[in-house]
């Protein structure tokens, strides 16, 4: 892999239009950075154009090798509190929590959920009844590299039942009352 920027998420102009699951909420500041100026300039553009404050920085010295390892998108406020809670009523770090248990998302659209709680180091079933959402938090799970800890289902949730047992269920955006 190229080298890169310490701090720098890494997604290419060209899969960027079918990344934009991975950005954070529009009105974020994104730096753009690019050794290629017209490069860098249609990144910002695009951006711009989807509700970001985009600029172009000059480009920083590239001191790591590898993938990058930073990531734009974060999971629901939400599920990183309730982690920390159920972390906290076991005396434990939430990731030494995850250490052999499993997951579902349910509804899980693009995947940012299952896939924080797959780099926590559980296994994750991610449902959802559109094909396009499974195969978005697929990719998601496969750029974080815990692609093997994630596993996609394509179920309709209004059929009311779950595929099978886990240790944790999350439901994010998405109410359909005879199911819970």
């Amino acid at each position: 892999m190229a080298a890169h920027a310490a701090s720098a998420a890494n997604i290419p102009l060209e899969q960027l239009p079918h990344r934009v699951h991975e950005l954070p909420p529009p009105g974020t500041i994104i730096k753009v950075i690019d050794e290629q100026p017209d490069r860098a300039q249609s990144a910002a553009e695009f951006l711009r154009g989807r509700g970001y404050d985009a600029s172009i920085v000059a480009s920083p010295p590239h001191d790591r090798s590898g993938p990058a390892t930073a990531y734009l998108w974060r999971p629901s406020d939400f599920l990183i509190e309730s982690a920390q809670a159920i972390a906290e009523t076991e005396k434990l770090d939430f990731c030494q929590w995850c250490d052999g248990k499993s997951a579902a998302d349910l509804a899980c659209g693009s995947g940012r959920e299952a896939v924080w709680l797959a780099m926590a180091g559980m296994t994750i079933d991610a449902i959802d009844h559109l094909p396009d959402a499974l195969t978005r938090a697929q990719n998601l799970a496969r750029h974080c590299g815990v692609g093997e800890r994630l596993s996609t289902r394509q179920i309709d949730l209004r059929a009311g039942h779950l595929p099978g047992e886990y240790d944790l269920i999350c439901i994010f955006r998405y109410l359909h009352r005879p199911l819970l």
